[in-house]
């Protein structure tokens, strides 16, 4: 495996690329593509990334084709009987369609589902549909209960998908309102973007070097 990481000023950002010739293929449309996008702060390198300078990233850059964001997370699943600690993955709308990856039963979350007040919405991952649901696929349109809060099942992702920073998620959900709100102190995010046709990883490091130089001056 070849990483390249790239960084500069604190509170800016690193891009991390993965040579997907030397492992395992990825079950992911054009995988050479994609980069993995982090936060260089006082307390660490490759650090997590804000709600906040996401939007900026995403609103302002010219490199990438998408960029969304991603989180590792665990939840309390109401059972027929009692609760059960789940492990999770929280992304934003556009998360597989950046991976180039489709649910192959159902449908993937749709623009603006991962907002407040948008329905909220899961897709199943193929090892919790078969053990949970018996590999039912009428499980689409059922509700589960997630920390309280009730999600509609859309989707259940292809036996081949594979996420290593959340390998073990078996609930994909849209974001948590509130850690949309959290202030630029909080990080609590990783990103994945996908490089336009013809734009190398350092072009896209150039394209977003000076929005970030901005993002740092404004919220030192």
């Amino acid at each position: 495996m070849i990483v390249l990481a790239l960084s500069i000023a604190a509170s800016t950002a690193i891009f991390a690329f993965v040579d997907a010739a030397l492992v395992r293929p990825l079950p992911y449309r054009e995988p050479s593509r994609l980069v993995a996008l982090f936060e260089t702060l006082p307390i660490g390198a490759r650090y997590h990334i804000s709600y906040g300078d996401y939007l900026e990233w995403k609103q302002a850059n010219h490199a990438f084709g998408s960029l969304d964001i991603y989180r590792p997370d665990e939840y309390l699943l109401k059972t027929a009987s009692d609760f059960e600690t789940v492990a999770a993955a929280q992304v934003t709308d556009g998360f597989f369609r950046t991976l180039g990856v489709a649910p192959f039963i159902g449908r993937d979350f749709a623009p603006g589902e991962d907002l407040p007040g948008a329905r909220r919405t899961v897709i199943l991952s193929y090892e919790t549909w078969q053990n949970r649901y018996a590999a039912n696929p009428s499980v689409v349109g059922e509700t589960v209960v997630l920390d309280g809060v009730p999600f509609v099942i859309i989707g259940v992702l292809p036996r081949s998908f594979h996420f290593a920073p959340a390998a073990k998620a078996g609930f994909w959900k849209t974001i948590d309102p509130e850690l949309m709100r959290a202030p630029r102190t909080g990080h609590p995010f990783y990103g994945v973007a996908r490089l336009k046709p013809g734009i190398s990883v350092a072009a896209a490091y150039a394209d977003l070097a000076p929005i970030a130089r901005q993002i740092a001056a404004a919220f030192p």
